[in-house]
């Protein structure tokens, strides 16, 4: 891929064939960390290795990073959720190593009732026809209208 070329990497396999045109291949590591030992995980180590033959200019970086989301409580809420996290890095880097640290943030539109279970939203985000090449734009969209979802607020990149 040249300069000014789109590129595309993903752990969903269905999404690699409906963008197989473009398809980037990547590893992933990733490593969770319970930091207060109290069962619940507080942060996650993810690396994404992707090898570029050549000179490859990166004009942006988007991550659309998936989870499964529980929020305890009164009301459980339990759902698919998404950290994106968009970068453009300035021209004068030339570093292969990217490293961001945020934090994931739970945003509502309605108020969490007082008590029991919802699990309304624990489908999957990517909702698109097999084959077809989804438009990102509308599942973004249709995400961020949800009642409740997560956003990644970054603190910063080096």
């Amino acid at each position: 891929m040249g300069n000014g070329a789109r590129s595309f990497s993903s752990s969903y396999i269905s999404l690699n064939a409906a963008f197989s045109s473009i398809l980037l291949y990547a590893n992933q590591k990733s490593v969770a960390n319970d930091t207060d030992s109290d069962g619940i995980i507080d942060q996650y180590k993810i690396d994404f290795i992707v090898p570029l033959a050549g000179a490859y200019k990166i004009g942006n970086i988007d991550a659309w990073l998936f989870f499964d989301y529980e929020l305890r409580g009164r009301q459980s809420v339990v759902m698919e959720t998404l950290a994106l996290i968009s970068l453009v890095p300035p021209k004068s880097v030339y570093s292969n190593n990217v490293t961001v640290y945020g934090q994931l943030v739970f945003e509502q539109r309605k108020p969490i009732q007082s008590s029991g279970v919802d699990s309304s939203l624990n489908t999957s985000i990517l909702t698109y026809d097999n084959g077809a090449v989804p438009v990102l734009n509308t599942i973004l969209d249709n995400y961020f209208t949800r009642n409740y979802y997560t956003t990644f607020q970054q603190q910063y990149a080096s």
